[in-house]
């Protein structure tokens, strides 16, 4: 017996799915978050298409904490932003489907900064914004099958810099996790101005 579980709401339109639980066991667990009362209709199969009375298996429905989340919770509200330090990378998840991630770190002119996701685990897919004062930037995928967001910016003044991610995919658990991480570019030298005459060679004759 090897069993899949497929659960769908039948007023949003949701579907979780879920083959095995974890590796080395073909029990299968889906953790969803009711958004509105609806109802929802479960589903189980046996992915081996075998079939037979002797076959059985237990099924359990029930309501479950998720927890606290992850170390920078509550961050859902803009003034709830946890800080994240240039050169920090930050363990993060989304607990439950509705998860909005938020974080600050201070900028100054000229300096250029990557904000990116990474190690993304399976059902995420991150997109991130950053705000800088009245700049705005947005990332969805890196690039195409590349799930993950990256943004570069190079602000025009001192502040600080606002991140805002979600999973687009709405999924949450403790399972949903990813690295959010911020860097600084190294500074490119300013040539300084060359002495008048230098470079140059003289010859008398």
């Amino acid at each position: 017996m090897d069993t899949q579980i497929t659960v769908e709401t039948q007023t949003s339109g949701r579907i979780y799915e879920n083959d095995d639980e974890q590796a080395g066991t073909l029990r299968s667990r889906v953790l969803f978050q009711a958004q509105i009362t609806e109802m929802v209709v479960v589903t189980i199969e046996n992915v081996r298409e075998l079939y037979d009375e002797h076959l059985t298996y237990n099924v359990y429905a029930g309501e479950y904490d998720p927890g606290p989340g992850d170390d920078y919770e509550p961050d859902d509200d803009p003034a709830q932003a946890a800080p994240i330090g240039i050169g920090e990378s930050q363990n993060r998840s989304f607990h439950v489907d509705t998860d909005v991630d938020r974080a600050y770190f201070p900028v100054k002119s000229g300096h250029r900064y990557t904000v990116q996701t990474a190690n993304l685990a399976h059902g995420v897919d991150t997109v991130m914004t950053v705000e800088v004062g009245s700049d705005h930037y947005e990332s969805d995928d890196v690039e195409a099958g590349n799930l993950a967001s990256l943004i570069g910016l190079e602000p025009t003044g001192d502040g600080t810099a606002y991140v805002m991610i979600y999973n687009k995919t709405g999924w949450g658990g403790d399972d949903k996790t990813y690295v959010l991480r911020v860097t600084e570019a190294a500074a490119t030298p300013t040539p300084s101005p060359m002495p008048r005459g230098a470079g140059r060679s003289l010859r008398a004759g």
